[in-house]
């Protein structure tokens, strides 16, 4: 029987002819490989091509997603049905929940003791993208003999290009980073209001490592440039030209410097990314603690509903700057600018709640314990975005 293999020269010119042909975004592989009784595998990787937030991919408006699958059983006598999916899904910021973002696509191979396959091709993904920049998440999975189904997601954004109106060249190109950067934070916001508010009335059914994983994954795409200006352009702070001309430029101005706005909300960032990461195995019996319950009494629901309330007023802030740039080009900026000055005023409520927390923190716990600092990451956070919008805004 004649056998299929993969030659790589083979798989990019596939690759290469889909993405000029069919203008697709590739968004990577997942593989469930049995070759013996004694050597069988999966694979799962992302492409390059899509990148953790606040990075975005471009995407044209009519465009497909790609993911390339294969299915070998090359073991004569084993057999295994192998399998492999993927899933689509964007978030709704309306309702903060994931759903159908686009067509899944799985393959399972045939259960046959003497008889081998290798199988493999490219899945076609029609995404569903309601709104200029959109958040997604992708999910492969692979699953062969004996060995544990392999299933990772990663999440992403993708936006179209603007297009020419009444925004300068560089608020355009600006445009994506800071709307997904906004989103990403919202999202970031609202994670932790849950998480607050899942701790203050003591449900058991969260795993709180888990919860704040998702937190940690959105600091380190947000604070994950190496130096602040890199953190400036890729978070599209030029996009604030629109509310003060001194963002026009990151690269030559005081905000960058040492002192500045910007260099002090990277700086702030940073130290919350840091923490998050050092007490990532800490975080589940950190927030399950009789000290974090009875801080969190104390505190009431104030500090969680000045995370929701900031979480909504980034949300609707950046779907503005959408409609601004995208839908309505030529239209005034003013209602952003209104809605920019409501979020600041929220970053502001959000730290002096997370400051009064620390406070009830440290009394019960101490300062430089791990609850302390929960409550000084959401602090520095808010802190880190008060300070770019205070710079931004009279």
């Amino acid at each position: 029987m004649l056998r299929m293999r993969f030659p790589l020269f083979a798989v990019l010119c596939v690759f290469l002819l889909q993405s000029v042909s069919f203008a697709s975004l590739y968004l990577g592989e997942t593989q469930a490989v049995l070759e013996s009784v004694s050597n069988k595998y999966t694979v799962v990787n992302f492409g390059t091509e899509i990148k953790a937030p606040p990075y975005v991919s471009t995407y044209p408006i009519d465009g497909k997603f790609s993911v390339r699958y294969r299915l070998r059983d090359d073991s004569k006598l084993a057999g295994y049905k192998n399998n492999v999916w993927q899933t689509l899904e964007r978030f709704d910021f309306a309702s903060w929940s994931w759903i159908v973002g686009g067509t899944g696509n799985s393959n399972t191979g045939a259960d046959s003791m003497r008889g081998t396959y290798d199988n493999w091709g490219f899945w076609d993904i029609y995404p569903l993208q309601p709104n200029p920049v959109t958040r997604y998440k992708v999910t492969l999975s692979a699953d062969t003999k004996t060995v544990p189904r392999k299933t990772q997601s990663m999440v992403f954004y993708v936006g179209r290009t603007a297009p020419e109106g009444a925004r300068t060249l560089a608020q355009r190109n600006a445009a994506a980073k800071w709307i997904a950067g906004r989103l990403e934070r919202a999202a970031m916001y609202k994670d932790l209001a849950n998480t607050v508010r899942a701790r203050r009335t003591s449900s058991s059914s969260i795993n709180y490592g888990l919860e704040m994983t998702k937190i940690i994954v959105s600091a380190c795409g947000l604070f994950g440039p190496t130096d602040v200006q890199g953190y400036g352009i890729e978070t599209g702070l030029n996009f604030l030209d629109l509310a003060s001309s001194v963002f026009g430029n990151l690269a030559t101005s005081t905000l960058v410097s040492a002192g500045g706005a910007v260099y002090q909300a990277y700086d702030w960032g940073k130290w919350a990314k840091t923490t998050l990461q050092s007490s990532a195995n800490l975080w589940n019996s950190t927030l399950t603690s009789f000290a974090a319950q009875q801080s969190m009494n104390q505190v009431g629901a104030s500090l969680e509903t000045a995370l929701d309330n900031l979480a909504a007023s980034m949300r609707d802030e950046a779907n503005e700057a959408m409609r601004i740039t995208y839908t309505s080009p030529y239209d005034s900026s003013s209602g952003w600018l209104g809605l920019l000055s409501l979020e600041k005023s929220r970053a502001h409520s959000a730290g002096v709640e997370a400051a009064t927390a620390m406070d009830k923190a440290k009394v019960i716990a101490g300062e430089g314990s791990e609850i302390y600092n929960f409550y000084k990451i959401i602090n520095q956070l808010a802190n880190s975005d008060w300070a770019v919008l205070n710079a931004a805004l009279p």
